[in-house]
């Protein structure tokens, strides 16, 4: 499963979005639904509706891992980004960043 970050949901909703992220965001899309929705405000929630994942006991295992295991190795990364991280890694995700 590929997730989201939030920025390429953002990204999405500009009045003038990055063509590079719309053309890949169109290409996901025609491949996973035929019935394709405005990723405004007022559609956004409905549209990720039980697609929204939550930052549960065992992603908070694995943020601490990874952390620490970021951290060994340098500056480590802002927390936001390690929650994101841990909810994917912990599930075998892959993200889109």
């Amino acid at each position: 499963m590929i997730v989201l970050d939030t920025n390429v949901v953002s990204e999405a909703m500009k009045p003038a979005p990055d063509v590079t992220v719309i053309a890949w965001l169109n290409d996901l899309a025609a491949g996973s639904r035929k019935n394709k929705r405005d990723l405004s405000l007022s559609g956004l929630l409905e549209s990720f509706e039980n697609r929204i994942l939550p930052f549960e006991t065992d992603a908070a295992r694995h943020y601490s891992d990874l952390a620490e295991a970021a951290k060994q190795s340098g500056p480590g990364f802002p927390t936001p980004d390690g929650y994101i991280a841990a909810i994917v890694a912990w599930r075998c995700f892959i993200v889109a960043t």
